[in-house]
C-alpha cells in the first residue's frame, strides 16, 4: 500500500466524493444496498485484473450503497482495486469487509461506518454512539436515496474530506 500524507488523503477523499456525485448525476450508479453489485451486459474480459479495467464496460445494473459508491469512484480515479477477488463471469460484487479494506488507504474505518450509518439511516454502524446517532439523523433528513447519497458526498467535500454529520 502506498503511504500518503493526511493532506493527500484529504484531497483524494474530496475527489472521490466529487466523482460519486458526478456518477450519480450521470445515473452510472444507482442507489441500493449491499455495497456493490454490478451486472455487465457481456462477460468480463478474461485478462482483467483491476476493477478500473471493467468500469467503462456497459452494465445492465450498477447498484451501490454509499461505501460502494466510494469504492467504485476510488477505483475510477486511482485504480489499485484487484478484480480477481470480487468477480464472476458477468458480475462484480463487493461486501463490507472488501469495501473497508479497499478504502482503508484513504478513509478510516470510523468514517466509513459513519457514512454507512447516514446512508442506511441506522445508528448500529459506528463505534461512538453520539456520532453514529448524529449520522443516522443526518441521513434521515433525506427520504430519497440519491439525495441522501449526494448530501453525504457534499458533506465530505465541504469538510475537506471528512464526513461530519
Amino acid at each position: 500500500m502506498i503511504e500518503r500524507t493526511e493532506a493527500q488523503k484529504s484531497e483524494m477523499r474530496v475527489a472521490v466524493a466529487k466523482d460519486v456525485i458526478a456518477q450519480m448525476t450521470a445515473k452510472a450508479y444507482q442507489p441500493g444496498s449491499g455495497y456493490v453489485f454490478m451486472e455487465f451486459k457481456e462477460p468480463l474480459p478474461q485478462g482483467a485484473t483491476d476493477l478500473r479495467e471493467v468500469l467503462g464496460l456497459p452494465t445492465a445494473r450498477c447498484e451501490v450503497c454509499a461505501r460502494g459508491a466510494l469504492l467504485l469512484s476510488k477505483a475510477r480515479l486511482y485504480n489499485a482495486v484487484p478484480l480477481k477477488t470480487i468477480r464472476s463471469s458477468q458480475h462484480v460484487c463487493c461486501g463490507q469487509w472488501f469495501t473497508e479494506s479497499a478504502l482503508a488507504d484513504v478513509f478510516s474505518a470510523e468514517t466509513l461506518m459513519l457514512v454507512e450509518a447516514a446512508y442506511e439511516q441506522c445508528y448500529h454502524f459506528a463505534a461512538n454512539l453520539k456520532e453514529r446517532y448524529a449520522a443516522s439523523q443526518f441521513g434521515s433528513q433525506y427520504r430519497d436515496d440519491t439525495e441522501r447519497m449526494v448530501a453525504i458526498m457534499e458533506n465530505i467535500i465541504a469538510n475537506g474530506g471528512e464526513f461530519k454529520p
